[in-house]
């Protein structure tokens, strides 16, 4: 079947646009905050985590809980923009810009705490760490007056089930181990034409590309809490890798070509099934957290590495990426205005790990916390509300995996290329609990 040099372009390009769309979120690690205290500390909690979000961040957090508690928190409302330069290259030198805007609206912890005996307390929860929904459009005139088009959209949301249980060891020394079973579910589509408006005999190309892959797998997470001083907290967590056992596939391409030199045609192509990976994909994690109150201040330090890692070949590519040795910080401050009113604010890194086309972030976080104890006839119970407001705000920058598209002796040629982006994030978070 002969096909134009204009077709070839534009039938790699449909791939091409998608690789984008799955780079999109890179090195983004912590871009949920999970949990109240982590809300208004911009999540420097290894230290002094004790609410159901101990689980993920450090599970011997759960011995300083005294009493039984069911936590919900979430991102109320959050918008992440994104601008991305010379995304794609063409080979008559024009280039195209793109834009994304990722939105987030969702509950990212679901918790229960409870005392299991003296010196044991357990969780049980479900944790939402990882979450895009964004939407990327180009378009541009080329020099020989055709448009080149595309529409992506991206979804990926990682669920950790979760249980965890702390041992008290001693009033100042805590273990904890939690276990989850980890399910990342990911939705890509990609819609490409290429045509001239102005002329409706000529070349015609349009492709789409939708793609859902579900990863399974499990990771487990050790913990440790110390008060080696009155005024002093030490925290130390490890998360293990996910162990992903399989990765279910379902893939469709569908292009269509009305042109002058090779008549119309039409293709669908589809992959589908499980794939077994068995494979280690993503990092370990190390946190180590320290905590020094000074009257009613609470100053918090945390630091964290996470290993290299590298991709299954079982994988499609993108869907996890070769990493190296990353670290990043956190510090915070949380100020009690009363029993009842504690106001936080924290900065943090949350740079890239990824070998490539990295995108590292910085940002702020604040809030406030609010809790009254519920009374009836003038006795009080023992019951206790709480309410956290929250926000955060990160800058990224860096690059995304962008394309140089050339025609070279009448073939078509990519090269990645690192196309320079910048990107705003900010979020709206609300959290409640209850103590009983």
């Amino acid at each position: 079947m002969l096909i134009t040099a204009r077709s070839r372009l534009i039938l790699a390009s449909a791939a091409l646009v998608t690789s984008v769309a799955m780079s999109a979120h890179a090195g983004n690690d912590d871009g949920v905050l999970l949990g109240e205290q982590a809300m208004i500390t911009g999540g420097a909690v290894t230290a002094i985590v004790r609410d159901g979000a101990s689980a993920w961040y450090n599970p011997a957090g759960l011995g300083l809980s005294a009493r039984n508690r069911f936590d919900v928190t979430g991102s109320v409302y959050g918008v992440n923009i994104y601008r991305v330069k010379s995304a794609f290259a063409l080979p008559d030198g024009t280039t195209a810009n793109a834009a994304m805007t990722d939105w987030v609206l969702v509950p990212s912890v679901l918790s229960f705490v409870r005392e299991l005996g003296d010196d044991w307390v357990a969780t049980m929860g479900i944790f939402i760490p990882r979450t895009h929904d964004f939407d990327l459009r180009t378009q541009v005139r080329m020099e020989t007056g055709e448009i080149f088009a595309g529409t992506i959209s991206s979804q990926l949301y990682e669920n950790d089930y979760m249980i965890a249980v702390a041992k008290r060891l001693t009033p100042n020394l805590r273990l904890g181990v939690s276990a989850a079973g980890v399910y990342i579910s990911r939705r890509d589509f990609a819609q490409i034409g290429l045509g001239s408006p102005d002329a409706p005999d000529a070349s015609f190309y349009n492709g789409s590309s939708s793609t859902t892959v579900g990863n399974y797998g499990a990771r487990l997470t050790l913990g440790m809490q110390w008060n080696p001083a009155p005024d002093w907290d030490l925290g130390l967590s490890i998360q293990s890798p996910v162990l992903t056992g399989w990765s279910d596939i379902s893939r469709t391409v569908i292009q269509s070509t009305i042109s002058p030199d090779s008549g119309r045609h039409f293709s669908v192509e589809e992959q589908r099934g499980p794939v077994a990976v068995w494979d280690f994909t993503t990092p370990v994690r190390l946190r180590v957290g320290v905590a020094h109150r000074m009257g009613k201040t609470q100053l918090l330090l945390d630091g964290d590495i996470s290993s290299p890692i590298h991709t299954p070949p079982e994988l499609p590519p993108n869907i996890f990426f070769d990493r190296e040795w990353v670290v990043n910080g956190r510090v915070s401050a949380l100020q009690t205005f009363s029993p009842n009113v504690t106001a936080g604010v924290g900065l943090f890194t949350d740079l890239s790990g990824e070998k490539r086309f990295e995108t590292n972030f910085v940002g702020a976080a604040l809030g406030v916390a609010l809790s009254q104890a519920h009374s009836v006839d003038g006795k009080r119970r023992d019951l206790t509300f709480s309410t956290t407001l929250g926000g955060r705000y990160a800058y990224g920058w860096g690059e995304l995996n962008g394309q140089n598209l050339a025609l070279e002796n009448g073939e078509l040629r990519a090269q990645a290329i690192g196309a320079v982006t910048r990107v705003h994030e900010l979020a709206f978070n609300l959290g409640g609990g209850v103590n009983f």
